[in-house]
C-alpha cells in the first residue's frame, strides 16, 4: 500500500492507495509513507477541489464494504456536486432504510471523493459525519461557496 498525508483547510487527509485506486481518506489523520501515481493524482484532485476548481473526481476509488454499502457510495457519487439528498432519498436508491444509509455513510472509507457530506435529514439538519458535524458544515459551505 502506498500512503501520504496532504495538508488542507480542514485539516490532514490521510489518502492510502495500491497501485490502481485509492481505498481510503482519513480526515485529521497523519500517515508516512510512499507515493505512487494514484496518490499523486487524489492530491492533485483534492487540492483542486479544496481551491474551488474540481467539481468531479475522476481518480479511481475502490472501497471496501459489504454489497449493501457500496450500493450507498455509488447513490451517493449521483449527488452533483453542491446539492443535498436526504437520508431517504438514498435509502430509495440503494434500497434499504434511512437508518441503514447512515451506518453505511458512517462506514464510508473514502469520504469527499465519496461525498457523503451531501447527504442530510429530510427536516434540513445535518445528520451525522465521520469526521463531525464541523467539518460536514464545511464541506457544504465549501460546494455552496463554488457551485
Amino acid at each position: 500500500m502506498y500512503k501520504s498525508t496532504l495538508s488542507t483547510q480542514i485539516g490532514p487527509l490521510s489518502i492510502v492507495a495500491d497501485e490502481h485506486f485509492v481505498k481510503q481518506i482519513k480526515i485529521g489523520k497523519e500517515e508516512k509513507g510512499r507515493k505512487n501515481r494514484i496518490i499523486e493524482r487524489a492530491e492533485s484532485e483534492i487540492i483542486s477541489y479544496f481551491s474551488g476548481n474540481l467539481r468531479e473526481f475522476t481518480v479511481p476509488v475502490k472501497p471496501e464494504g459489504t454489497e449493501y454499502q457500496k450500493k450507498v457510495w455509488r447513490a451517493i457519487m449521483e449527488i452533483p456536486y453542491g446539492e443535498l439528498r436526504a437520508y431517504e432519498w438514498v435509502a430509495q436508491k440503494a434500497g434499504g432504510s434511512p437508518r441503514s444509509v447512515g451506518n453505511a455513510l458512517r462506514a464510508n472509507p473514502i469520504p469527499i471523493i465519496i461525498p457523503c457530506h451531501r447527504v442530510i435529514r429530510k427536516d434540513g439538519s445535518l445528520g451525522g459525519f465521520s469526521a463531525g458535524l464541523e467539518v460536514k458544515r464545511f464541506l457544504i459551505e465549501h460546494e455552496r461557496k463554488f457551485g
